[in-house]
């Protein structure tokens, strides 16, 4: 099984073809704007009740980190960009001041003509939990075309603090093909994962968060969800390592650690995969014949 699977895998990328590329920008924020932000927000990370100076301290240091994002995003545009993405949670808003930061967005998708994948905090001081972890996908007409929630937080990081999405992996057809979202921890989840399989996505963007003892680990573990689900996969990193990975699973841009942007030439494909239609049966299979031997040998033992 493993000679067959090694071998018919070689077969596979052998005849792969490319097709045309598409340059895209990955953005992170600004590491000195972004800690900035941090700073403000600690007395509502402490729990302390959060005065009219400390929102309207909030308030502007997201606005500095938010025009930042919004000014490099129109520089990746002009360098030639047709698909640009940030980070997770790059972007920082109060809710009251969502809908005009969207409006705003908007208008720049469609000045320059370019596809427009958000990664956004979003704080709602006066709901419980307080934060959520989401995707704005906007296209190049100015439309937003989805949003998407982080479907898994991570346990006690994050879990106690927003609200999981319902995990429904929402995709669109555009002009570079058909385009899906997830958010970081939820690549380490293979049967949610599968979905990008199932809707036969092209180009699956997930804006994600790392820190240096994880990075490496969790870059490897997005690699094989790409060979997977046969996705082209475009994975924007602050703190970590942003990839964008081919449907066969090679790495075809990399830059660990970014501060700034990761410039890449992605071929969007979605590839039919064995995996994709079987899950993890062949596990299972496995599973379920190493049980039924053992009943087999205990038989035996017992019969003689």
């Amino acid at each position: 099984m493993l000679l067959a699977v090694i071998a018919l895998g070689q077969v596979r990328i052998a005849r792969a073809t490319a097709g045309a590329p598409v340059r895209t920008a990955s953005l992170v924020p600004t590491p000195e704007l972004l800690s900035s932000l941090e700073q403000s927000l600690t007395p509502v990370r402490r729990g302390e009740a959060v005065s009219d100076a400390v929102m309207s301290r909030i308030s502007e240091a997201a606005l500095r980190l938010n025009d930042d994002l919004l000014e490099r995003t129109v520089r990746e545009a002009a360098a030639g960009a047709r698909l640009v993405t940030w980070s997770e949670t790059a972007g920082r808003v109060i809710a009251s001041e969502e809908q005009q930061f969207v409006d705003e967005a908007r208008q720049l998708a469609a000045q320059h003509g370019i596809v427009l994948i958000l990664g956004l905090g979003v704080w709602r001081p006066d709901e419980t939990p307080p934060f959520e972890n989401k995707v704005v996908a906007i296209d190049a007409a100015g439309e937003v075309v989805w949003e998407f929630y982080k479907a898994r937080p991570i346990i006690g990081a994050e879990s106690p603090f927003i609200t999981a999405g319902d995990g429904l992996v929402t995709s669109v057809e555009l002009d570079i093909g058909r385009v899906g979202s997830v958010i970081c921890h939820d690549l380490d989840f293979p049967s949610l994962m599968r979905q990008a399989s199932r809707e036969e996505i092209a180009l699956l963007v997930a804006p994600s968060a790392d820190w240096p003892t994880i990075a490496d680990m969790h870059a490897r573990m997005a690699v094989l969800r790409a060979v997977e689900n046969g996705a082209t996969l475009l994975r924007p990193t602050s703190g970590g390592r942003s990839l964008a990975i081919d449907a066969h699973g090679r790495v075809t841009t990399r830059v660990d650690f970014p501060e700034d942007v990761m410039v890449a030439l992605v071929s969007p494909a979605s590839l039919r995969t064995v995996y994709g239609y079987v899950g993890d049966l062949f596990s299972w299979m496995c599973l379920f014949g190493l049980a039924a031997l053992l009943v087999a040998v205990v038989k035996r033992r017992a019969a003689a």
